[in-house]
């Protein structure tokens, strides 16, 4: 796997990977080559795309090469719905309702995808479906079609345990290796273990779950210890404390 600035690519670099995964973190509309957005058009290879500057790939494609090879509209797709980005709060993928949750004054929303119908437009999957709890509206939270999936927001800035990152990490099963079987799996996780941790009670978890054969991984952090307290007026701080407990003096 290869990570680089998109601005980095050359032409016919597509052909030395097995799929295409860009990520429109920024706003961009001159400084991508358009051997780029030529060689995503033109691939066999999967593509899968988040967030913004898929408009700069139609419009460098031609909008029509675009809308006639993958049936739906970037120029003419918005964030907006009704003059607001509105309030999508969920995301449903294979009959399972997942949360959005975002940071109050951090949305920038999510791209709503204007698919087309009518002769000479191939169909367009929804993969999975948005909800815009201010007014009701649903729309393709991620779409596919071709050799492309789109996803019209970057799914893993803000996440939680019920996010709709979950949409992502398993649709790039059926974008990258279709024919892998389906396994539903669990990993167990041990938080906060620390060198303040008890040894003989992270032996005898790990021994318990051996014993289960569960897998299980271990979440470690630091010991901070501020004997000074220079941020704290004086008074000395260390955190986890030898108990275990996470504390900071006030």
């Amino acid at each position: 796997m290869t990570a680089k600035p998109v601005q980095q690519y050359t032409a016919g670099m597509v052909n030395s990977y097995t799929a295409v995964v860009y990520i429109g973190s920024t706003y961009c509309c001159c400084d991508t080559p358009d051997a780029f957005y030529q060689d995503a058009s033109t691939t066999t290879k999967p593509v899968i795309w988040m967030g913004a500057n898929i408009w700069n790939m139609a419009n460098s494609v031609g909008v029509a090469q675009f809308t006639q090879k993958y049936g739906w509209d970037p120029t003419t797709s918005y964030y907006e719905d009704g003059g607001s980005i509105g309030t999508v709060t969920q995301v449903t993928y294979k009959n399972q309702t997942l949360t959005r949750k975002i940071p109050a004054g951090q949305d920038g929303g999510v791209l709503r995808p204007n698919v087309l119908t009518g002769p000479g437009y191939p169909a367009v999957t929804r993969v999975a479906e948005g909800l815009d709890s201010s007014n009701a509206h649903t729309f393709g939270w991620a779409v596919r079609s071709s050799n492309l999936t789109y996803i019209g927001e970057i799914p893993f800035a803000y996440v939680s345990e019920s996010d709709r990152i979950i949409v992502l990490e398993d649709l790039l099963f059926d974008a990258l290796a279709p024919a892998t079987t389906e396994r539903h799996r669990a990993l167990l996780r041990l938080e906060d273990i620390s060198p303040s941790s008890e040894p003989s009670e992270l032996r005898s978890m790990a021994d318990l779950l051996k014993a289960e054969n569960i897998a299980y991984g271990i979440n470690v952090i630091p010991v901070y210890t501020d004997p000074n307290g220079p941020t704290t007026t004086g008074s000395p701080r260390r955190s986890p404390s030898p108990s275990g407990r996470r504390w900071s003096a006030p």
